[in-house]
Formats: C-alpha cells, structure tokens, sequence
C-alpha cells in the first residue's frame, strides 16, 4: 500500500503571532543611547551619578599579606606531633598539660615559634614529618588501621615501609 501524506485542510495556522497593528509596540533604544545614558545591556536599573561627597577611594596597591614566620597554633602543634586531634589538644591545653619553654600554657590560639620547646606531659615533642606512601590496594584487604574481624588491612603491607607513623587514606575518588 502507497500512502502519500495528507495536504494540510485548511485547519488552524501554526504560524508565529506577528504584531498586527491592534497592540501597540515598545518604542527600542539604540545601544548608542543606553551607553550614554550609563545602562548596560540587560541591567535592569538605571546608572545614578554619586556626588563627590560620597565618593571614597579604595586604597591602592596589593593587599597586606599576613607574616609567614613559620608560627603555628599550639593545637595544629599538638596534633602533627601525633599526640590528639587539634579539638582534643585543645582540652588538654586548658586543663595545663602543656609548657612552652618552660611555662604552662592554658591560653586558646597560642602561638608556637619553630624554636620554641614544647612540652606536653613532661615529653618533649616534635611535629613529625610528613610522609607519603602510595599503593595500589590488592583484592580482599580493607583500608583500616586495624579490624576486629580479622581480615587484612594495608597496614599489614606497609608495616616496613616507614619509621614514621603511616595513616591510611581511603576512597580518593
């Protein structure tokens, strides 16, 4: 069986509305006019002239940038050395467990100068070093520092790799 299309029966028109002289249409600008009148294209309120009253220069040049002379605070301190997270030194900062130089510090946001001495119970502490190790995780171990169950952890293969102390870093992707 042949087919051939259907001629369009005189039905209603798909055509797009046009302006038939019954609605009457919005006077345009010319880009000339918006340019020297202070608005841009698309903005949607008009350009106010402030008076020189107002006006208040920004300063120039580069912002400040804050001393990089190797301070940090006495939790960040506390937690590199391995000791407690930063939310836990700071309990133990306030309670007195911690002496810089020789005086006990309970102070929050205290700094630490890289030359100071830090003690925190009587030890002497040294922020460790950091130390990366990459491995591509075999089958069947889990990325855990240890496992009640049982079962294999990276840590079982990294256990030579460094004198320092390695955490596991899980699902980087």
């Amino acid at each position: 069986m042949n087919r051939t299309p259907k001629k369009n029966s005189g039905g209603p028109s798909r055509k797009p509305a046009t302006n038939s002289g019954n609605t009457p249409k919005t006077p345009s600008r010319s880009s000339n006019a918006s340019k020297r009148d202070g608005a841009s294209e698309g903005s949607k309120r008009p350009y106010v002239k402030r008076d020189s009253k107002s006006f208040v220069p920004r300063p120039k040049g580069p912002k400040p940038k804050p001393s990089d002379d190797g301070s940090m605070r006495l939790n960040r301190f506390i937690a590199h050395a391995g000791i407690c997270s930063r939310r836990e030194a700071d309990t133990y900062i306030s309670a007195g467990s911690v002496q810089v130089n020789g005086k006990v510090v309970s102070e929050m946001g205290y700094k630490v100068q890289p030359t100071d001495i830090v003690k925190f119970d009587g030890r002497l502490l040294t922020p460790e070093k950091k130390e990366y190790v990459l491995l591509n995780k075999p089958k069947n171990f889990i990325t855990t520092t240890e496992d009640d169950k049982g079962r294999r952890t990276v840590m079982d293969l990294i256990a030579n790799a460094s004198k320092h102390r390695l955490l596991p870093v899980g699902r980087l992707d």
